[in-house]
């Protein structure tokens, strides 16, 4: 079913390559409590801020002034009219390194309808990138020529211990069906529980999320 996705014409697209927004109508308390938290924004207030943006074209105003303090991340989003089909990714970047949140779609694609509401964050995966693993899929993503079509790169995780329960998380990335397209794969084991997730993504999709690794990776590296 996950394979239907890239060649399914009715699907929707829609990336975005924004930040958390912190608006001037919050109170300064808030403002602090926001900075205390650590943790990437929400899913939430992601739709809320895209839902912000949507409002912008259609009333044809200035977008909403983003704070500079907000989580950098970046969105993949493919939603299908058949849900078991679409599938959302959204990376991260939080104190030296990047978090991948990939979800399965819950409902069939409706006009304007937010990735709140469309894809089922409460049964996410996570998975943490490290310096040396976004250096990794850098590396393969902007490599002369691209990937041959059997060239594929794999990350292992593993959690737990006999007593607390073991959980594995594999990340996979390999060459789409079509030139210059690449498939990203996240899987979740743990007893008697197996979830997985997966999106296509297109030539101009993988620049923007070059750029992205590149700039958590001076980060990571103490740059500003």
């Amino acid at each position: 079913m996950l394979d239907d996705v890239e060649n399914d014409v009715d699907y929707w697209t829609m990336t975005s390559a924004s930040k958390s927004t912190n608006t001037s109508k919050y109170s300064k308390n808030t403002k602090q409590i926001q900075q205390k938290t650590a943790y990437p924004s929400s899913p939430q207030n992601i739709a809320v801020e895209e839902q912000d943006a949507i409002d912008d074209i259609q009333n044809n105003t200035e977008p909403k002034q983003r704070s500079p303090d907000s989580t950098p991340m970046y969105s993949l989003y493919r939603a299908t009219a058949q849900p078991e089909s679409g599938s959302a990714f959204q990376f991260y970047y939080i104190v030296d390194s990047v978090y991948i949140h990939a979800t399965r779609q819950k409902l069939p694609k409706q006009t304007l309808l937010t990735p709140k509401g469309l894809f089922d964050w409460d049964n996410k995966i996570t998975f943490k990138l490290s310096i040396n693993e976004m250096g990794r899929i850098l590396s393969y993503l902007s490599r002369p020529p691209p990937p041959g079509p059997n060239e594929k790169i794999s990350f292992i995780h593993t959690t737990g211990n006999a007593y607390t329960g073991k959980k594995q998380s594999n990340l996979l990335l390999e060459p789409g069906k079509n030139v210059g397209s690449y498939r990203f794969s996240l899987s979740r084991y743990r007893k008697d529980d197996t979830n997985n997730v997966a999106i296509y993504f297109d030539v101009y999709e993988a620049c923007v999320l070059i750029e992205f690794l590149r700039e958590s990776i001076r980060r990571s590296c103490g740059f500003k």
